[in-house]
């Protein structure tokens, strides 16, 4: 359990490469989310709504886009799903025991917020190998 789960919203992607899979999360204060959106893209909202959340995962989405085009020049590939909010305090990252957990807190001119991600160790099963759900 990290610092995160002071925090009220949420962005949660999904990333998948071709020996592991994982979780990366962006979790902040509302506040600290209308600031980050009013900044990037010139607005003044001032409470927390459906503008403030497709900003959120605008900005998680540019975010996870810079690291994976970096890991990318080192030679790792990545495949992120497109961020999903989830609003609520006590939000808990538990991938299991065989998941890897780092969470990176921040402090910014616009509020405090976490990074989270977590890396499941075992091997990744190649998507067209993986089971059909019916």
């Amino acid at each position: 359990r990290s610092d995160a789960s002071i925090f009220g919203v949420s962005a949660i992607s999904t990333f998948t490469g071709p020996e592991r899979t994982g979780l990366a999360i962006l979790t902040v204060q509302e506040e600290t989310a209308i600031a980050m959106v009013n900044a990037f893209c010139g607005e003044t909202l001032t409470r927390f709504d459906a503008d403030v959340v497709d900003g959120f995962k605008e900005i998680t989405n540019i975010i996870l886009g810079t690291a994976k085009g970096m890991l990318a020049q080192n030679g790792y590939t990545l495949a992120c799903s497109q961020p999903k909010v989830v609003i609520g305090h006590n939000f808990v990252n538990d991938q299991g025991s065989s998941s890897f957990m780092v969470a990176i807190p921040f402090s910014s001119f616009f509020g405090d917020f976490c990074f989270d991600i977590s890396v499941d160790m075992r091997a990744a099963v190649p998507l067209e190998e993986q089971p059909i759900a019916k």
